[in-house]
């Protein structure tokens, strides 16, 4: 299944011999990321490196082309570059601190002011040693500290052809422009995944570029074929993996699953395209090519003990996490746990991969190792090592709609369980440093979780010792878990009225009658639920619970406002 020039079509796409282009290929030495920053600094000189090009492809129609419609204000502002500009003195601002407890651990959470041009699902993280490389939307770099300095990185921005996007003839039809998917650290040498916009053939390419102590400027190793559907939708991909001698990147298949009467039709399952694909790059030939076929979105991608673990997006209901075997046909857009979108039929009910020509979809299609039902849009997935030991060689994985983290236990690349902790932000990027998690999130904030010294919830002075099991302390006024809602600022919120929608319809009935919730009326919802809000799905206080405890949870809950 290399990628190959197929007769009777213009997509030319890259051999699966090695490639030899007019320049000379020579491998990018760079040193261990650890001495990132000092290496950089040092200046860069080897220009040598070749960019990998296709040709574009050729449109047959347009009208297929999906209409999104009016812009919003928020997509526009996407492509409007406001940068931060941080200084040496700078530090990340911290915003709130929380202990979460977990079925073995607790955790303290601390959520930091992200003033980098990161809001609205664009951006990356990377380990550079002990400190972290950011990208922001724009493609600006920031180095930030063990003591949480801020730094400009000495890394050039990357340009997504950003100003010759806005002049697109499509551009009305965008529904996600030029941005950052991923970074990616390997032996001091930084590889990034973004889409640019193609002035020439005007439309997004798919890159994967490289910068190192050899270079001045950033090298394209890999860019796609222009999309041929003029829509610019989500679904890139965009994740890295390296091992071995290999570099593994996942591209996804930009809503070219369907009848366009176009060459991407059904690109996941066209063995020329690099779309719906992990692909691998060779890094001392520079041969790419793809490792396994038939995925749709793959925002999560890691390496495991010599194999790789990827999570991929499916339609509802059909998100998944997949041990990854060589060759293996993922199914992906004929068959699917996933549902459409407007029914409930399934993928394989509408599409007879048979009919489609392409005999590679008719083959039986590899399993998913777990799938989320119903969908919680999983993104990168990390094995952990050294974070805690109860949680050593296990997984975490981020989501965005389940505005969860996973803690995944695996036993033979069986799922022996999955535990949700919940933390109220749609998450796009974690990595792992030392014994912290930093996740990067959707709405402009970076999360910093550490284990926690405290044994108990009351000796690390946690807000609300019992409750948070099911509730959050989110200042975020529209956070809530799934269980239960979010009670900061519950002191004079009127009952039954905040984000949550789960509340039950005792709740719903009584609380007319309660009025707002005051110090009264919650002790006495406290001591005894059901006789203030009879059929209420909050459960008694255990026995145990002292008249103390409860004045101590009502002392806290009257701080959170």
């Amino acid at each position: 299944m290399n990628f190959g020039a197929t007769k009777n079509t213009s997509l030319l796409i890259v051999k699966g011999t090695k490639i030899t282009p007019q320049t000379s290929v020579s491998t990018i030495k760079a040193p261990h990321p650890s001495s990132l920053l000092q290496h950089l600094r040092n200046g860069m000189v080897n220009e040598t490196t070749p960019a990998i090009h296709h040709e574009k492809f050729s449109s047959m129609n347009q009208t297929n082309a999906l209409k999104i419609g009016t812009l919003l204000l928020f997509w526009l502002s996407a492509f409007v570059p406001v940068c931060f500009a941080a200084d040496a003195s700078s530090k990340l601002e911290e915003m709130s601190s929380e202990t979460i407890p977990t079925a073995y651990l607790n955790i303290d959470l601390k959520t930091y002011r992200n003033n980098f041009d990161t809001m609205g699902g664009d951006g990356a993280l990377a380990r550079s040693g002990n400190d972290v490389l950011l990208g922001t939307r724009e493609g600006q770099f920031y180095l930030i500290g063990q003591d949480l300095s801020v730094h400009h990185a000495p890394v050039p921005a990357i340009d997504f052809g950003i100003d010759g996007f806005q002049k697109s003839k499509h551009f009305d039809l965008i529904e996600k422009g030029p941005r950052l998917h991923a970074l990616l650290i390997q032996d001091g040498t930084i590889y990034a995944t973004y889409d640019k916009y193609d002035a020439k053939a005007d439309s997004i390419r798919y890159v994967l570029a490289t910068f190192g102590k050899d270079t001045k400027t950033w090298k394209e190793l890999f860019s796609s074929p222009p999309l041929d559907t003029k829509y610019y939708t989500m679904g890139g991909g965009g994740r890295m993996a390296a091992l071995d001698h290999y570099l593994y990147f996942s591209v996804g298949d930009y809503g070219m699953d369907r009848h366009n009467k176009l060459p991407s039709d059904f690109a996941s399952q066209n063995p020329k395209l690099p779309f719906g694909k992990i692909n691998r790059m060779d890094l001392s030939t520079f041969r790419i090519e793809p490792y396994v076929i038939g995925a749709r979105n793959p925002l999560g991608l890691t390496a495991d003990n010599g194999k790789l673990v990827m999570t991929d997006n499916g339609p509802r209901g059909g998100d998944g996490i997949y041990f990854l075997k060589e060759g293996d046909n993922y199914g992906w857009p004929y068959s699917s746990f996933g549902r459409h979108y407007d029914d409930f039929s399934t993928y394989n009910s509408t599409l007879n991969p048979c009919k489609e020509n392409l005999a590679i979809g008719c083959t039986k299609h590899a399993q998913p190792t777990f799938v989320f039902t119903p969908s919680v849009a999983p993104t990168q997935i990390i094995k952990l090592n050294g974070f805690a030991p109860d949680w050593n060689n296990d997984f975490l994985m981020g989501s965005l709609k389940g505005q969860t983290i996973y803690h995944i236990h695996v036993l033979d690349e069986r799922v022996l369980y999955v535990e949700p902790i919940f933390v109220g932000q749609r998450i796009r990027d974690l990595i792992q440093v030392n014994n912290s998690l930093w996740i990067l999130d959707d709405s402009g904030l970076l999360q910093i979780l550490s284990p926690s010294p405290a044994t108990t919830l009351r000796a690390a002075h946690s807000p609300l010792p019992t409750c948070v099991l099911c509730h959050t302390v989110n200042p975020d006024p529209t956070s809530a878990t799934p269980y239960a809602p979010n009670l900061f600022g519950v002191m004079g919120r009127q009952a039954g009225h905040s984000n949550f929608s789960g509340y039950s319809i005792g709740m719903k009935e009584a609380a007319p009658a309660i009025g707002k919730w005051d110090r009264a009326n919650l002790s006495a919802f406290l001591h005894n639920p059901a006789a203030v809000v009879p059929g209420t799905s909050m459960p008694r206080l255990p026995e145990s619970t002292s008249d103390n405890a409860i004045n101590t949870i009502l002392d806290e809950l009257q701080t959170l406002h």
